[in-house]
């Protein structure tokens, strides 16, 4: 699909005299495409027929081109006013020229992208009349360099008195299919209400009314009413989610990590027998399996994970040979409905899959209803306000390391989020949203083994 936009640039670095010539031919231009629209409204004519004996036509001194500049100009604004009137089933009425404005092509005016004494670009005009030249000097900026870039210069410009605007041609891929059109309300008896009658957060005048009840006084109690009201909003709104470890198309990692959901059973005999799956007389899990589980692990992320809410994926996403990393990554996130996913860099992820999602990082922390959680692939012992309360989330280590923090790390706010963990806390390979490791923190008084409080004995 592609798409026109415009971008403006000041002519106020012209010479004076250039700017009251560049008046002089914006007045007669204007004149000239008041006298075609006079002579087209009564006599139809195309832009096919604009030869000669028509171009002739008006008393001027501008040139045979710019005379037919102006007749096109006419025809346009013709054609323009009589197409809105059938639209509105009403009269069209005759348009008139403002004379303090030319549409002008590459014919007569010419761009050139030139740093001279400061300036960034000039305009040249030529083809005016009266032998009137003219040449402007422009300064760029961020929206006309950023279109620059991306866009192809359609060669087209708009002259005013004191400015000059160009047109570009944006390529912006495959247009999107517009789906059902849902007319949305929102209140205070429901958050949210659609036309087919669904109705989002009627909690909302309850939790509401309980922090008015709340005395201003007793901040406490207030702020926790303010507190659940946040949260109930996030939930409503828009949900954050979180995974890690998915390993779309590894076809040794439902035996690494014991994922027998997916095997056969020929394959789960040959798991409890211990038989490995390198060297000689080893085995791997079908391809029909891993399929299973890829289609799986995506079914559950689509069955949770709104269109509109953020997923993070906290590492190690998809397995391929080196050079179809890009090819096979971008399969499996094009299968995936939620528009937003950012990601944090596992061992096994190549640099080149960063393009698939919204954006990417070795470690982050997020900010989400006052509470922060540092997000990495990764699992850590002490990090940033861990002694305060602050969550860590991370990937990597399958669950196997889970017992091992519990037993040393007792209350930590930390977990495991990848698939396989959230599989024995849950019973189901998922991700976990934000609410539900609020919940859980919760109920942990958290834990720290650095200098900010003292270890337990």
């Amino acid at each position: 699909m592609k798409i026109k936009r415009s971008s403006t640039c000041t002519l106020k670095f012209a010479n004076p005299n250039k700017l009251a010539q560049l008046k002089t031919v914006l007045a007669e231009y204007g004149q000239v495409v008041n006298f075609f629209i006079n002579y087209f409204w009564d006599n139809p004519t195309s832009k096919a027929e604009l030869l000669k004996p028509i171009v002739d036509l008006p008393d001027t001194w501008l040139t045979a081109r710019a005379r037919k500049v102006a007749a096109r100009e006419a025809i346009d604004l013709i054609h323009s006013v009589k197409r809105k009137a059938k639209e509105r089933n009403r009269k069209a009425t005759k348009p008139k020229h403002s004379c303090k404005r030319m549409h002008v092509s590459s014919t007569m005016a010419r761009f050139e992208v030139s740093k001279v004494n400061g300036f960034d670009a000039w305009l040249h005009l030529s083809s005016l009349g009266n032998k009137i030249i003219l040449d402007s000097p422009l300064k760029g900026h961020k929206h006309l360099n950023k279109l620059i870039a991306k866009g192809k210069f359609l060669q087209s410009y708009i002259i005013t008195e004191n400015s000059v605007q160009f047109c570009f041609e944006i390529e912006t891929g495959e247009k999107i299919k517009q789906g059902e059109m849902v007319g949305i309300d929102t209140g205070i008896n429901a958050l949210a209400s659609e036309n087919t009658g669904k109705q989002y957060g009627l909690e909302v005048k309850s939790k509401i009314e309980r922090v008015k009840r709340r005395p201003n006084r007793n901040f406490g109690c207030k702020g926790k009413g303010k507190k659940d009201l946040v949260r109930f909003l996030g939930t409503v709104v828009g949900m954050i989610w979180f995974t890690a470890d998915t390993h779309f198309g590894h076809i040794r990692i439902p035996v690494y990590t014991n994922r027998r959901f997916f095997l056969n059973t020929e394959e789960l005999r040959l798991l409890d027998a211990g038989v490995p799956t390198r060297g000689p007389d080893s085995w791997t899990p079908s391809r029909d399996s891993i399929a299973k589980m890829d289609n799986h692990l995506i079914e559950q992320i689509n069955s949770h994970v709104g269109r509109n809410d953020i997923l993070w994926h906290l590492g190690d996403f998809s397995f391929a040979p080196k050079h179809k990393t890009l090819e096979r990554a971008r399969m499996y996130r094009d299968q995936i409905h939620c528009k937003t996913i950012n990601f944090t860099w596992g061992n096994h992820d190549r640099s080149e899959i960063a393009e698939i999602f919204n954006s990417s990082y070795e470690r982050y922390t997020l900010k989400w209803q006052r509470r922060e959680a540092v997000l990495s692939h990764y699992a850590q012992a002490v990090w940033n306000k861990s002694h305060r309360g602050a969550w860590h989330l991370y990937g990597h280590s399958h669950s196997t390391a889970e017992w091992w923090l519990d037993k040393y790390m007792k209350g930590r706010r930390s977990l495991y989020v990848g698939v396989d963990n959230i599989y024995k806390l849950i019973g189901e390979y998922r991700p976990i949203s934000f609410e539900e490791l609020d919940e859980m923190f919760e109920k942990r008084l958290g834990h720290s083994i650095d200098h900010h409080t003292q270890p337990e004995e």
